[in-house]
């Protein structure tokens, strides 16, 4: 969580701890910022959202990695957009290597959404 702090800019993050099912599952809850190019009437600088992340471990050569749906709340078509971010980390020797993945699905029956922003 502190990644979301410290390196996202997530302010207010709570979350709940790790359920043992096949994969681990938790969730986890912030204020996640706007971009500061973006303003929108009756909209805050930061939005609730809701997260559910999930860990799997020993996949295709990775230490371990986390697959994480965010969904927005409080905002305008919330249920529009989810964005979904993989976090793979590699054990190299004694290290250990991340790389993020991130893509927004969205959801045409609430909004309907160009195909050229939707192959974001």
């Amino acid at each position: 969580a502190r990644v979301l702090e410290e390196k996202c800019n997530n302010e207010d993050v709570t979350f709940e701890p790790w359920v043992s099912d096949n994969p681990k599952t938790r969730k986890v809850n912030t204020r996640h910022p706007l971009a500061k190019d973006i303003s929108m009437p009756g909209i805050s600088f930061s939005i609730p959202t809701a997260k559910i992340q999930r860990v799997f471990f020993d996949v295709c050569e990775m230490a371990f990695c986390i697959v994480e749906e965010s969904r927005f709340e409080k905002i305008p078509y919330a249920r529009a957009l989810a964005v979904e971010t993989v976090w793979l980390f590699q054990r190299k020797g004694s290290s250990i290597f991340g790389r993020v993945y991130y893509r927004c699905v969205f959801d045409c029956t609430v909004l309907s959404v160009p195909k050229w922003i939707q192959s974001y």
